[in-house]
């Protein structure tokens, strides 16, 4: 969460502060990463006015990869005993609102990656004949499948493209 007063419910035990402080420790300290970060919707007493934090912390941070989940009670949580609940129907806009700011965010991150070339592991295969690969800093490139490569090669890739979720790309040298 973008509130403190959430984390606090969340018995999260830091801060917003904290987090801000953290990421711009470790940004300092290592220069080309990428941040992932997770962030519950509707947890309970959690307003828009929270979630509108939330989402103006992400706006600034700008997280490579953000995991949205929307809170669902757990038996024997104390979560599960605290009120008022947000309803499923408000959980639900209020993660379509974070998934539609981490596609914008994410589209504008990678698309200042177009134009570069760069070693990347290849790790999977991904959908309709392509590879997922990775850059050094975890960055997700997809890229057309090529003969004579398989998973766990290294290969150069020039980055042609973007989507909110990843890269994209084509093989330049094996």
């Amino acid at each position: 969460s973008g509130d403190d007063a959430v984390l606090k419910r969340m018995r999260r035990g830091y801060t917003v502060e904290d987090f801000r402080s953290m990421l711009k420790k470790i940004r300092h300290e290592v220069n080309d990463i990428t941040l992932s970060t997770d962030i519950i919707v509707g947890f309970p007493g959690e307003t828009y006015e929270d979630i509108k934090r939330s989402m103006a912390l992400m706006t600034d941070v700008r997280p490579d990869i953000l995991n949205i989940t929307r809170f669902s009670p757990r038996p024997g949580t104390e979560a599960k005993a605290m009120r008022p609940m947000v309803s499923g129907g408000i959980r639900k806009q209020w993660s379509k609102e974070l998934t539609e700011l981490r596609n914008k965010l994410g589209t504008e991150i990678n698309e200042g990656y177009i134009g570069m070339k760069a070693n990347a592991l290849v790790t999977e295969h991904g959908y309709k004949g392509t590879f997922v690969t990775r850059l050094d800093n975890y960055k997700v490139v997809t890229v057309r499948e090529k003969t004579g490569i398989k998973i766990g090669d290294w290969v150069v890739v020039q980055i042609t493209g973007a989507t909110g979720m990843y890269a994209k790309g084509e093989i330049v040298k094996i």
